[in-house]
């Protein structure tokens, strides 16, 4: 399809080419051959009037024949306008049904998301609470720990010293 539109333009080209040139040979007839002596005879009269005639009817054909292809291209043009319309609005409604997918994709991720970090979050606070729980006892059991060494060493040194 579209190659078919260079070709109403070559169309168009070729019927306004055709149109100039009728048109100037009517310029260059109405110049020399209508001009006629003020005095016209019947046959000359006759005559005059069959070129005419002969004349308005060449112009009504072509006229008639400019029409008719100007219709055809302007029929063609409108189809292909119209198979483009519908296929961008095939086009947009596949992103609109992409996008609203998305869309839908990531509401659910982002349930699924407020969902697990709920248990997380109780899980943090445990944690958290437990780790203050064991820095505070860690402080009382060292302190424990140290006072019960300096009372070992303080008991050893009092029986080692004994017994030797």
């Amino acid at each position: 399809m579209e190659t078919e539109l260079p070709q109403f333009i070559k169309s168009i080209l070729i019927l306004l080419k055709f149109l100039s040139y009728k048109v100037k040979m009517a310029k260059f007839r109405t110049i020399s051959e209508f001009q006629s002596p003020t005095h016209f005879n019947l046959v000359e009269w006759q005559k005059e009037n069959r070129f005419h005639l002969q004349t308005a009817e060449d112009q009504c054909r072509l006229a008639e024949r400019i029409r008719a292809e100007s219709s055809k291209i302007q029929d063609n043009v409108v189809q292909v306008l119209e198979k483009n319309k519908l296929e961008s609005n095939a086009r947009f409604k596949e992103r609109i049904v992409e996008a609203e997918f998305c869309r839908d994709e990531v509401e659910r991720v982002r349930t699924w998301l407020q969902l697990e970090l709920e248990p997380l979050r109780t899980i943090r606070c445990r944690l958290e609470a437990a780790l203050r729980s064991i820095e505070s006892c860690n402080y009382q059991i060292t302190q424990k720990c140290r006072f019960l060494r300096y009372l070992v060493t303080v008991i050893r040194s009092r029986y080692v010293g004994r017994d030797r």
